[in-house]
């Protein structure tokens, strides 16, 4: 009932867990001993403003300097918000309060509101996967995409109905099976 759907070990040891029924992240200490904190749900340790709230949220990431990026699939039962996003915070565990320092919100809006995935790049670049279109008629594609760091779309890939129905998790991949770059000096060798 509270749909964990995704976990992860964090740059301390820590786990991240992503609970989506419940609109909350938390961290559990590298001696599975106590919740670090909980970030959004019914009783959050860390508290945001309501703008940068998430909803429906997976593939939540622990990054390095307390940063967590997830996907904000922006569904609510109550009030729905109708477009997804990818959305980085950071965490002061002092202070007891997230700050969103980063987001990716298509334009035109896309709404993926069950599935989606987001992962940073050792360039900063981060590929967010809107997993499940929706909208009046599934108006919505299932899309995958790289941006920067400064909101760059570096590319993008859509995928049809009905081949696809969705698309749970992107990851990218250097290669496929060990393939390098090579150069020829001339045309066609």
């Amino acid at each position: 009932w509270m749909h964990a759907n995704s976990l992860m070990i964090g740059p301390r040891g820590n786990i991240i867990v992503s609970l989506r029924n419940l609109d909350e992240v938390f961290s559990i200490s590298p001696d599975y001993r106590t919740i670090e904190w909980r970030l959004g749900g019914p009783n959050p340790t860390i508290s945001m403003t309501a703008s940068d709230s998430f909803w429906s949220q997976h593939s939540a990431i622990e990054l390095p300097n307390n940063r967590l990026l997830l996907f904000d699939n922006g569904f609510s039962p109550v009030t729905p918000r109708g477009w997804s996003r990818a959305i980085e915070y950071q965490l002061d565990l002092s202070a007891r309060t997230a700050t969103k320092v980063w987001e990716h919100r298509p334009q035109p809006d896309i709404y993926a509101m069950r599935v989606g995935s987001v992962a940073r790049l050792s360039n900063g670049n981060t590929v967010i996967a809107f997993g499940w279109g929706q909208g009046p008629n599934d108006a919505y594609p299932i899309t995958a995409r790289e941006v920067s760091r400064a909101g760059h779309l570096v590319w993008s890939l859509n995928l049809s109905k009905p081949q696809f129905d969705r698309v749970y998790r992107m990851r990218p991949l250097s290669d496929i099976g060990g393939e390098t770059t090579t150069s020829s000096s001339s045309p066609g060798q």
